[in-house]
């Protein structure tokens, strides 16, 4: 599935919700829930760094084996 968000193309692989499912299903403890909070709350931070600097990432992925911002960058003193 791709959604596209302020120009940011966020592309989320079938597994990944589906991952996700399972690991909160079996999960008894409840703590992978806190565990997957933390992975969230790390990528946002990412995003609001890169947004703090005025840059957007061109792609988002999620995927099961992880998470995925990318940026394309250009080369210094391009003029761009």
């Amino acid at each position: 599935m791709q959604i596209t968000v302020f120009g940011c193309k966020i592309y989320i692989s079938v597994l990944f919700p589906a991952l996700l499912s399972l690991i909160l299903f079996f999960d008894q403890s409840g703590v992978m829930l806190f565990g997957i909070a933390a992975v969230i709350l790390h990528e946002f931070g990412h995003l609001i760094v890169m947004l703090l600097f005025h840059l957007l990432p061109d792609e988002i992925v999620l995927q099961p084996a992880g998470i995925q911002i990318k940026r394309n960058i250009s080369m210094l003193g391009d003029g761009k």
